[in-house]
């Protein structure tokens, strides 16, 4: 028995574009549209990931479309968290912090860990950020990498912050695609202090409408992304900007 005449070519289409209706309409619903941005609290991994890519974001009045890789990336992640974190007794915890520096300006910086667990072998605790990332190529080489590593980073140092989970100094990151990899992180004492530090320069440049007192960009491959200028010009001034923290 064959699927398909052996004197033809088989109809195989290849492309999210060919998912069927119900199930995009699905992958829209399921995610409730973009978070809500407040003025003056940031998240996490808006001020860790490239600041100038975030004020367009936060000033653009457009809203923002996914394309269906994009959907389904967000959407597994989002299973897996919501299927897997609760698997654990510790999970989910969201932090909040508020901060004010010596020119009067006050933030309020938050982010959410996936899950603590207390590691088998040595029994000292654990907090792990869970990530599904499209490959494990580069990660199996270089491990996690600079922005899931400052993550999950600040998620113990929020903890400490809030005097919760003192006893902790061990964090991973757990990537799961088609492979795992698990990368232990050391601890950061000042990576909380480096987040706020970039939170109220954001601020500070929102407040003010001026982009040009912000690092840019910190993510070169992502220069055409969806709230970036798009023109070859701006790309280029931006690239060459000097950089007021690093």
């Amino acid at each position: 028995m064959t699927w398909h005449n052996p004197d033809s070519p088989p109809k195989i289409v290849i492309g999210m574009q060919h998912l069927p209706t119900p199930i995009v309409d699905h992958l829209r619903e399921a995610l409730g549209g973009n978070r809500p941005d407040y003025d003056h609290v940031y998240h996490v991994t808006e001020v860790l990931y490239c600041l100038r890519k975030a004020y367009y974001k936060r000033v653009s009045t457009k809203k923002e479309e996914f394309s269906l890789e994009s959907l389904w990336n967000i959407y597994r992640g989002a299973t897996f968290d919501a299927l897997w974190s609760p698997l654990f007794d510790t999970n989910q915890e969201n932090y909040r912090i508020t901060r004010t520096n010596k020119e009067g300006r006050t933030v309020t910086v938050t982010g959410t860990s996936d899950f603590i667990w207390i590691d088998e072998e040595s029994m000292e605790g654990v907090l792990y950020d869970l990530k599904m990332p499209k490959s494990l190529y580069f990660k199996k080489k270089n491990g996690a990498g600079k922005f899931y590593t400052e993550q999950v980073q600040t998620y113990l140092g929020m903890a400490h912050d809030i005097g919760k989970h003192l006893n902790i100094h061990r964090c991973r990151v757990l990537m799961l695609a088609d492979d795992l990899v698990i990368d232990e992180i050391p601890e950061n004492d000042e990576m909380l202090d480096y987040v706020f530090e970039r939170a109220f320069l954001l601020d500070k440049a929102l407040e003010e409408a001026d982009k040009d007192i912000l690092i840019g960009p910190e993510e070169k491959w992502e220069c055409n992304a969806k709230y970036c200028p798009g023109d070859v010009k701006w790309r280029l001034k931006c690239i060459d900007f000097p950089n007021p923290i690093l």
